[in-house]
Parts: structure tokens; C-alpha cells; sequence
């Protein structure tokens, strides 16, 4: 699974309380109705945020040179925006829903920092209630905003939820022009703000961690697409089906063939009769012609919608077979690759089930990473049920058992987990997941935790029985 966070680049909170207050560089936003029970008044407080989609901002930059998708024209990718739950001392909402709403007006992120001991802001400034701008109100004093179907709503039971709303669409209008970047504005919904709510019964008020924060709750819009790598090069079953992958590599490096378009030509499964044959034909007209997608720069899936078992009566190995048909600028040394089907097979009467033990390994793995450092993870999980011929005295064969259901996630130190349960890549040489050091937060330690299926048997892996932990720097 592709993720990527593009942090707030912009951020305060105002309130009907000081008009001319400004929150710009508090590491605490605050959105809700605050009642206070001195002139038994209630007082609206409204986040605003926005994040950088600029020709020189990073996610352009990316999305320029194809290392992730564009949101504008891939269906696939989803935007969240993610804030996550201060704990402060004042009575908490709940039972409360938010709306997050697109702004139409530019607006100044200013530098007010807090609340001092008469619970004024310490800055004045702007943006504020009453102005977006110096000189420059908005249209209704509380931020000028657009109701319509791409706007987002989040309910709270407890309230003490991390908010999470699709703007998926709020973001593709950004992205493509068809409305300008101004950014988003949170609010209670109507029903809370509105003059009818009894203000001497109900207290609303729900505080996030602003970007100001040091720590790993930084608010941010969570861009996830699948790109995840099924190769099964090395484990497909004759009868059934699956995904074969061609990787165009230069230099060390993935190139796309055709811009960021799909493979340029066709696809074919071909077989021969013998194992010393070297006579390929094509094993089925249903598996000549075949559809190669461009899963993500330089590398290309092809879909295997069945492979028949009568096959294997004929054909003892095959190959998958790319050709292209037009013209490309770069292309690796080859395009045919052998697969490794794997027979059909018959089940005893009786059957042993053994549960072994598995060891497991990380390739390519440091315990200290630049913030921004990314990097392919390949993991090497061995049975220790099985004997490897020795080749020198100091190593052995090794090839690594490989899982087509394996998953991992990053957690710190103190076990709060930055990145949830995301599914493992695995192709001819076993399993491996991307590390991106720019989703992670910079002067924290972090593990690994892995969770993979063995032949029907669950294995889990942190750091009890692994060595996974690391720093970024």
C-alpha cells in the first residue's frame, strides 16, 4: 500500500470570544462552542488549515516524476484528512459531529501562540474572527466557506476520537484548478452553534494538535493508493490464477517505459514439452494478447485469469513473454522470465500437520534513517525445521520462505502505532514492504512488528524475536 502525508502548512484557530485574537503558531487548536458560565455566553471557535500544492511543493514534485500516483486521474488514491485528540483541561465534547468545509477565501496563518492567565490570546493578528487578512474581512465574520458535495463530516461519541474525513474531491478540485487552494475550515455542525442550543446545559469544545507540535500527532492529509507487488513468479498453481510483474531497471533504477502510461505492447504465456526444450509455443490463444498495467514507475503487472490444469499434461515449464509494440526510450536487458508453476497435487487419507519454527531477518536494514530516506526492506524467513547444504564455511543456501498474506507496522518505542497494518510485497525472491521515512516523525524511535502466514500457520514477529528498531534522524 502506497502512503503519503503531506503535512499542514498552515494552521490557527478563532473565536467569537476575542475577535482580534490570533492562535497561528499554537501547537493546540480548538474547535466547538466554549461556554463560560461568567456572562452565561456561548462563543464559537473554528479551526482553519491548508496544505501546500504549489508548482515547487513536494507533492507536485512527486507526482512530476511518477513516484506517486496523481489524484486528479487515478481513481484509486484516497485523501484523509487526519487531526488527532488533545486531552485539555476544560469539559471535553461529546455526542457531537464536525463538518470540514472547503475555504473561498485567502486567509493568513499569523503567530498568536496560546492563552494567557486572563484567557485572552497573547497575539492579536490575523487570521481572526473578524478578519482573514490585515485590512481584509471575511464575508461573514467566522470564515467565508463552501457547502457542497465534496465537504466532509465526522461524528464523536466519546470525544475523545482522532478526526479522519475523506476530501478526496476537495482535494482533485485543488490539484486540477477547478476551485482555488484556500484551504479548509472545521466547524461544529449548525445544530451545535446555532443560538436555539442550551448554552447552560451543553459544553462543547474539542482540541486537536496543531503543526507546531513536537510530537508524532502532527495534522496532516494522508494520501494511501494500492500499489502493493503480488508477484507469484514462484509460487503459481497450475488451475488457478494470479499477477506476473515485468521490472524495467536502469541503472539500479525503475524507468517507466512510456511516460506514466501502461506497458507499450503485449503479453503472452508460452510453454515447451521437454526440460531441455527450448521450442516456447503459446499454451492458449485466452493467454496470448495479454494486458500488461503499469502498477507504478518502471514496473508493470499482467493478470493470469486462469492457468488450466490439462496444461500440464503437455507443457513441463512456462514463460511469461512481453513484447513491445512501440516505441520506448529505456529497456532492461530482458522481457522473458521463467515461472515456476507449482503442480497439482493429491491428499492423503491421513495428514501430519507440523508446526515449525521460523527465523526472521531484515536485508537492508539500519537502526538509524535520515527523515526522507526511503528504501526497499527485504525480509528472509527461514525454517529451522529444514537443512541447508553448506557452500562455504561460512555460509549456506538460503532461500527464503515467501507469503502471498503477510503484513507489518511501525510503531514507537512507547508502542503507539504511526502506521497500522499494511500488506508485504512479495515477488521470486520472498517478501519485502518500502520504508519512507518521510511518513515518520523526525528525533523518534521506532520497531517493526510483522504478522505473516505460513502455510496456515500465524506468526507474529516484534521485538521479542526480532531485531527491527530504528531511529530518525
Amino acid at each position: 500500500m502506497g502512503i503519503y502525508r503531506i503535512p499542514l502548512s498552515g494552521d490557527t484557530f478563532i473565536t467569537q470570544e476575542y475577535l482580534s485574537g490570533n492562535a497561528g503558531k499554537d501547537p493546540v487548536l480548538d474547535v466547538g462552542v466554549k461556554y463560560t458560565i461568567i456572562d452565561d455566553s456561548r462563543y464559537i471557535q473554528r479551526i482553519l488549515g491548508i496544505i501546500d500544492l504549489s508548482n515547487n511543493s513536494d507533492l507536485q514534485a512527486k507526482i512530476n516524476d511518477s513516484s506517486i500516483p496523481n489524484p486528479v486521474v487515478d481513481s484509486t488514491v484516497t485523501a484523509m484528512l487526519k487531526m488527532f485528540n488533545v486531552v485539555r483541561g476544560q469539559t471535553q465534547a461529546k455526542s457531537f459531529s464536525l463538518d470540514v468545509f472547503p475555504l473561498t477565501s485567502e486567509w493568513n496563518e499569523g503567530s498568536g501562540y496560546g492563552f494567557n492567565d486572563d484567557n485572552a490570546l497573547y497575539i492579536t493578528g490575523y487570521a481572526n474572527y473578524v478578519s482573514r487578512k490585515s485590512g481584509l474581512n471575511w464575508t461573514v465574520s467566522g470564515g467565508d466557506y463552501l457547502i457542497d458535495s465534496n465537504s466532509a463530516t465526522q461524528s464523536f461519541d466519546t470525544g475523545s476520537e482522532d478526526l479522519s474525513v475523506d476530501i478526496t474531491n476537495m482535494l482533485k478540485n485543488w490539484l486540477s484548478g477547478a476551485s482555488a487552494n484556500y484551504g479548509f475550515l472545521i466547524k461544529m455542525k449548525d445544530i451545535y452553534e446555532g443560538p436555539s442550543y442550551s448554552a447552560s446545559v451543553d459544553q462543547y469544545r474539542k482540541s486537536f494538535f496543531g503543526k507546531e507540535t513536537r510530537l508524532m500527532k502532527w495534522p496532516r492529509v494522508e494520501l494511501t493508493w494500492n500499489d502493493q507487488i503480488k508477484d507469484y513468479r514462484n509460487i503459481f498453481n497450475i488451475g488457478g490464477s494470479g499477477y506476473l510483474y515485468f521490472y524495467n531497471i536502469i541503472n539500479g533504477a525503475y524507468v517507466d517505459l512510456a511516460n506514466n502510461g501502461d506497458f507499450p505492447g503485449s503479453v503472452a504465456i508460452e510453454g515447451v514439452t521437454s526440460t531441455t526444450s527450448n521450442s516456447w509455443v503459446t499454451v492458449s490463444s485466452n493467454l496470448t494478447s495479454l494486458v500488461g498495467t503499469r502498477v507504478k514507475r518502471g514496473i508493470y503487472r499482467v493478470t493470469i485469469p486462469h492457468l488450466p490444469y490439462v496444461l500440464w499434461n503437455t507443457y513441463k515449464l512456462f514463460r511469461d513473454k512481453w513484447t513491445i509494440t512501440s516505441e520506448v526510450s529505456f529497456i532492461s536487458s530482458s522481457a522473458v522470465s521463467n515461472i515456476n508453476v507449482i503442480s497439482p497435487f493429491a491428499f492423503n487419507t491421513y495428514t501430519d500437520v507440523y508446526y515449525n519454527d521460523y527465523k526472521l531477518n531484515l536485508r537492508n536494514f539500519s537502526n538509524e534513517y535520515e527523515k526522507g530516506a526511503k528504501l526497499i526492506i527485504r525480509l528472509f524467513l527461514k525454517d529451522l525445521s529444514k537443512t541447508y547444504q553448506t557452500l562455504t564455511a561460512s555460509s549456506s543456501a538460503f532461500i527464503s520462505e515467501v507469503t502471498d498474506n503477510g503484513y507489518y507496522r511501525i510503531l514507537t518505542d512507547k508502542e503507539e502505532i504511526d502506521i497500522d497494518w499494511q500488506p508485504l510485497d512479495f515477488d521470486k525472491n520472498g517478501n519485502f514492504f518500502t520504508l519512507d521515512t518521510a511518513n515518520l516523525t523526525k528525533d523518534y524511535n521506532y520497531k517493526i512488528d510483522f504478522k505473516l502466514n505460513i502455510k496456515g500457520q500465524i506468526l507474529y514477529f516484534d521485538g521479542d524475536n526480532i531485531s527491527s528498531n530504528f531511529r530518525v534522524i
